[in-house]
């Protein structure tokens, strides 16, 4: 599956056109029979969406035309319709019922109404926010954790004081997803309210909800999301909140991106060897390795990683990866299938391709 803002199929188009060399290039590519299917299977591979069989968009208006455009090469983008708070699902348009100009039919696991006074569009489901939780809050925030991932012995020992340790450090989150499979999205809310970008932007919700998702291929298997390295993990996460906030231009992007990784601009630390290790530890099994680092390594480092990678294979490959190792490969051998070369000899062209980004 595959979810972007209108603005990110734009940029998409617009690649696709510069590489092809024009609208009306492609016109006549797209007549010719025998070439027709190989320009569409192409374009889609290039894309990094050749096995996607959900393509969705949502956040802002798709413009029609564009919308018309992708279904002329056999993409047929779904709009869908939600917010942070009720898990991006209220409407979503079926595959085979696309009405362009509208977000859809109500999905089946919600109620919608539009309130006749206020004109607000109100709907409930299971999934809805119950909403954020003060440091006052705490004993009710853990109780309603526990309700909802049943007593799980980490929920229980592990719980919602983590992201609120006192009245004026309450501002942390974490994700959680249960062994049945529940995403669970925890926030704890500071008074007075922090005015940085992390906590007003969108960028906190949308960094825990790509944990819910990395975590998601794991459940109901022998598998973790610890298997794939921390960074991984972290730096998807991170990468992901730029991209899905900071969509509307590359520079919105690139400001956000510097943001959270501008120590490694500055730090005299990173050297080749030191990426090397950093993001192949030897004989590595699990996190503890990167317990002996900063903490925000795995976020800067790891979102650089991920930033390159996205950019060799598109951004559902990051998933497809996480995939894999959920279905019994392991992190070596998922890389290896997922981007066509062996991790130890990628791992040295990473590190020179971060130190040149980042020190040149």
């Amino acid at each position: 599956h595959f979810l972007a803002v209108p603005r990110i199929w734009s940029k998409f188009q617009e690649g696709i056109l510069e590489k092809i060399g024009g609208q009306k290039k492609l016109d006549l590519l797209l007549k010719v029979p025998i070439l027709n299917q190989i320009i569409k299977n192409k374009i889609k591979k290039g894309l990094g969406l050749d096995k996607a069989i959900l393509m969705l968009t949502g956040a802002a208006p798709m413009p029609p035309e564009l919308l018309k455009w992708y279904q002329k090469i056999d993409f047929f983008i779904q709009e869908a319709y939600g917010m942070t708070e009720n898990m991006g699902l209220n409407s979503l348009m079926p595959r085979d019922e696309i009405r362009i100009g509208t977000v859809g039919k109500i999905h089946e696991t919600c109620q919608t109404r539009i309130d006749p006074e206020t004109k607000e569009i109100q709907m409930k489901a299971d999934y809805n926010s119950w909403g954020y939780y003060t440091f006052k809050d705490l004993a009710w925030a853990q109780a309603k954790l526990n309700e909802l991932s049943n007593n799980e012995s980490r929920n229980v020992t592990d719980g919602v004081d983590r992201n609120c340790r006192a009245e004026l450090d309450c501002s942390g989150a974490s994700a959680r997803t249960t062994r049945d499979g529940v995403a669970i999205l925890l926030f704890g809310v500071q008074i007075p309210v922090p005015t940085d970008s992390m906590h007003t932007s969108g960028t906190l919700e949308a960094h825990e909800y790509t944990h819910n998702l990395q975590q998601a291929p794991s459940v109901g298997t022998r598998s973790n999301w610890a298997m794939v390295p921390r960074w991984y993990t972290e730096g998807g996460a991170t990468f992901s909140q730029a991209a899905s906030i900071y969509y509307a231009t590359y520079n919105s992007y690139r400001i956000e991106r510097d943001l959270r990784t501008q120590d490694l601009a500055k730090g005299t630390w990173m050297t080749q060897a030191w990426l090397e290790e950093f993001i192949n530890p030897p004989g590595w099994t699990d996190w503890s390795p990167w317990d002996k680092y900063s903490g925000w390594r795995v976020y800067d480092v790891g979102c650089a990683v991920i930033e390159i990678l996205t950019a060799l294979k598109g951004p559902a490959a990051t998933m497809e990866l996480i995939d894999r190792v959920a279905e019994g490969d392991t992190y070596d051998q998922a890389f290896e299938k997922t981007y066509g070369i062996k991790w130890v000899d990628a791992v040295p062209i990473i590190s020179r391709t971060i130190l040149k980004e980042y020190k040149s």
